[in-house]
């Protein structure tokens, strides 16, 4: 099959294949296993990279183990020509372009998304005063979790009682309201289901940079069957809300999109898809300056010039004895 793209069977190289060459570098090294073709001179099923005679270089680092097309800066295809004529049956295009930018936007590191879902909240037999908000899912928080804002749009006045909330930080006193008799549903409120006691917290990681957008979907051809399933980031919706391990429900994994090692993945959950994992490829540019601020101490007392992880909660209520009059 030497001179034959497997993609479209086509009389035209690999190297010229604007669809090859618009793929992540998982996906390209994923095609030639698929086709068993050379690593090396990625032309023919013949032989194996170890026994390739065909002479290569790469054209961004100058390497003669692998061809321009294996190189892990995808910066070089960003902006490859290819010209008429020259595309074997492949229908006319000026370049190939990377739409990262629009995606990431001024993160250079690329967005990284996490387990993040658009839901309603409501009480029971008041669906019609349902509030949306962004709920993180998060299997490392023994209770859920519900800042203010969310037990104020509710009207919850409950009074307030201690508890301890113990993150990777530290660990801390603190007091907040209960909300009891709360529902949960999807965005488009095919799943509805009872929320345990929530407690308030104002800790809640509100990171909007991790919300999965049907863009980033469309990035990977792996995820773009789901990218229509996905809503649209609303900038009025607030992230309130945390679902820990007492709602095991949230967390099951009803449908599970892999793809190649380093990409994003997704998740269908019962309220809704979500994506996981970093949405950039490539080559990520160093920073220029580095900072430290201040020393972190952990809860162990061991100190740090990281900054500690705020995932992990685990919360600890503090019951409080009732003395009865007889």
């Amino acid at each position: 099959m030497s001179g034959q793209c497997p993609i479209h069977k086509k009389p035209h190289p690999l190297l010229k294949c604007r669809a090859f060459l618009s793929m992540p570098l998982e996906e390209r090294k994923a095609c030639l296993m698929e086709n068993r073709l050379c690593f090396r001179c990625m032309a023919t099923s013949d032989h194996v990279a170890r026994n390739c005679k065909v002479s290569v270089k790469c054209a961004e680092c100058g390497s003669v183990r692998h061809n321009t097309a294996l190189h892990v800066d995808q910066a070089f295809f960003r902006d490859t020509q290819v010209t008429k004529g020259d595309n074997g049956g492949e229908q006319n295009s000026s370049s190939v372009t990377s739409k990262c930018t629009e995606i990431c936007g001024d993160n250079l590191g690329g967005r990284s998304c996490s387990k993040v879902c658009q839901v309603k909240v409501y009480t029971q037999r008041k669906e019609h005063e349902a509030i949306k908000v962004y709920a993180v899912l998060d299997e490392q928080s023994n209770r859920s979790l519900a800042k203010p804002q969310l037990f104020d749009a509710l009207g919850i006045t409950s009074t307030t009682t201690p508890y301890t909330l113990r993150t990777c930080s530290g660990i801390m006193e603190t007091a907040g309201r209960r909300a009891n008799n709360l529902m949960i549903s999807s965005i488009d409120d095919k799943v509805k289901f009872h929320l345990p006691a929530l407690i308030e917290c104002e800790m809640i990681p509100d990171d909007r940079q991790e919300i999965p957008t049907p863009d980033i979907a469309n990035h990977f051809s792996h995820l773009k069957p789901i990218a229509n399933k996905i809503p649209p980031v609303d900038p009025q919706v607030q992230i309130l809300l945390l679902l820990g391990r007492d709602v095991l429900r949230a967390h099951k994994v009803r449908e599970h999109i892999n793809g190649p090692h380093d990409a994003p993945y997704a998740q269908r959950l019962d309220l809704g898809w979500v994506i996981v994992g970093r949405s950039v490829f490539g080559h990520i540019p160093p920073t220029k300056h580095h900072n430290v601020f201040k020393t972190s101490v952990y809860s162990n007392g061991r100190t740090s010039l990281m900054e500690p992880c705020s995932n992990m909660i685990q919360v600890k209520e503090r019951l409080t004895r009732v003395r009865r009059v007889a």
